[in-house]
């Protein structure tokens, strides 16, 4: 059965154009009432294109709030996820974080992260050393609309 949601922010992947419906509390920002606040310094966000296989750059001015939008029921819903990677140069403490868009379900992490490691988007932590993808190394945060 479909739902009707009052009002969501949302913005769309560059790559694929997918409508990605940002949650109402994360590290990117928080809907405070009717409007959504940003997280200083958070935005532009890096976004892993899962169809794609890429990372592109996804801008706050692209954020757009929908109102009174029917949902359709889905069989899989989607969520917003953050993925940290600890950076795999020796001696290196940094971190690379990127979001990507993937099932609402805490038991599909195993496959997004094979599916992130599959596609090894070119990235590199905030020291400059290339991000090597391996699975131990990603830690996956669903944060749920």
């Amino acid at each position: 059965m479909p739902t009707t949601i009052a009002f969501q922010f949302r913005f769309h992947c560059p790559l694929c154009a997918e409508s990605i419906t940002l949650p109402r509390r994360s590290p990117v920002g928080i809907q405070e009432m009717k409007d959504y606040q940003p997280t200083l310094g958070s935005w532009p966000i890096p976004l892993i294109c899962i169809p794609h296989e890429q990372l592109c750059t996804c801008s706050y001015d692209k954020v757009e709030r929908i109102d009174f939008e029917k949902q359709a029921h889905y069989d899989s819903p989607a969520a917003l996820w953050e993925i940290v990677y600890g950076c795999s140069q020796e001696n290196c403490a940094m971190s690379y974080t990127a979001y990507t868009w993937w099932d609402y379900a805490e038991a599909s992490t195993d496959e997004l992260v094979g599916r992130i490691v599959k596609a090894k988007p070119t990235a590199s932590c905030s020291s400059g050393h290339e991000i090597k993808w391996k699975p131990e190394k990603i830690r996956a945060t669903m944060w749920p609309f």
